[in-house]
């Protein structure tokens, strides 16, 4: 096997490695956007939970004072 052969083996399987390194981190790009869209999501969601909550509690607060006031 001659020299430039041998260098031509080792060039391409620099490229498969590096192509699978690409491909690795591709995906591990993908999985951090879909695990950030989640969290998005959920931050959203528990947002609005908690509005919707510390309205209900401001009603029946608002309740409570004017049954205190009643009695």
């Amino acid at each position: 096997m001659s020299e430039v052969s041998r260098l031509e083996d080792v060039r391409t399987q620099h490229e498969i490695s590096i192509q699978h390194l690409q491909e690795n981190v591709d995906k591990a790009s993908e999985d951090h956007e879909s695990k950030r869209g989640q969290a998005a999501q959920t931050i959203h969601a528990l947002t609005s939970e908690l509005r919707t909550t510390k309205q209900a509690l401001e009603d029946v607060t608002k309740r409570e004072r004017q049954v205190d006031t009643l009695a």
